[in-house]
């Protein structure tokens, strides 16, 4: 569990040792004139959801849960003490590499070297972009931090190949300290059908995250991150976040067609917006430009 206070209030930060020391093995985390209570329960290394509330922070109860936080009992007029929620859903490294796994072969099966087209609607006009999927975009995707060995091949590159043969172990993978590890794995199997879900894009507003991406495109729970690199958008992360909040210039998907990486043009259409068709005058430059579904 972590508890997170303002410091300027002696009895405050009294109160919040005392609950502190309910816990198992409390550490201080200093930071500037604030101070956070981190308490471990021998599995967490880190608070998963990490922020330190300002001196004038004034919330409500509702608005404290929207934001992932959980007010401790006991302590509901405190208004800068919480519980991060996501402390208690901490996974194993063999929980991490059997979703990892999961997901590899679903990633295999559904993106890897594929493309995907995206076309929305930008004030009735249809715009598109497209990505490309290969091998060694799939490591990012989970967040775990890998410890490459040469003596077997195992990089980036290989690392998709490695885990579907469950050749993965706890001693290759590492969690990110910030928790987004968890984060990441806990959204990553709806990600892995992308092609089929996602239903808004936009360009990252720079909204405070720790995340370099050009576009996102996802839904209001999840969404993949893309980068421009080579002439196309790679993805580069996934992100337990809702679009609407991390995006400028959001745009409602009308339709996603996906096509083998060595083919010229779209092969297969996995998604088109309701009261929408292919043959409807705002997909129909777009269409008759990139998509041949005879093949």
């Amino acid at each position: 569990m972590s508890l997170l206070l303002d410091n300027s209030s002696p009895a405050l930060y009294n109160l919040a040792n005392r609950w502190a020391d309910t816990f198992k093995n409390p550490k201080l985390l200093p930071d500037c004139n604030r101070v956070g209570v981190l308490a471990s329960n021998g599995k967490t290394r880190n608070c998963c959801r990490t922020a330190i509330v300002s001196a004038c922070w004034r919330t409500t109860e509702k608005s404290a849960i929207m934001e992932g936080y959980r007010r401790p009992a006991g302590l509901l007029l405190l208004h800068r003490i919480f519980i991060c929620e996501g402390c208690s859903k901490m996974i194993t490294k063999e929980d991490a590499i059997g979703i990892v796994h999961r997901c590899a072969l679903l990633y295999q099966n559904n993106l890897s070297y594929k493309n995907i087209l995206f076309i929305s609607d930008n004030n009735n006009k249809s715009v598109y972009f497209e990505s490309s999927f290969l091998p060694q975009n799939f490591l990012h995707l989970t967040g775990v931090a890998l410890k490459p060995d040469k003596s077997v091949g195992l990089d980036k590159s290989s690392f998709l190949q490695f885990i579907l043969e469950s050749r993965i172990s706890p001693n290759h993978i590492n969690f990110a300290p910030d928790g987004t590890t968890e984060k990441k794995l806990s959204v990553l199997p709806n990600l892995m059908n992308i092609h089929q879900t996602a239903r808004m894009i936009g360009e990252y507003n720079n909204s405070g995250l720790v995340l370099v991406a050009d576009k996102i495109a996802g839904t209001i729970t999840s969404a993949l991150g893309f980068i421009y690199a080579h002439g196309t958008y790679v993805p580069n992360t996934a992100l337990k976040e809702d679009v609407r909040n991390i995006t400028n210039n959001r745009q409602r998907v009308l339709a996603i067609f996906v096509k083998p990486y060595n083919k010229e043009k779209y092969t297969q259409l996995s998604y088109i917006a309701k009261n929408t068709s292919i043959d409807s005058p705002i997909l129909r430059k777009i269409v008759d430009e990139k998509v041949d579904l005879k093949q």
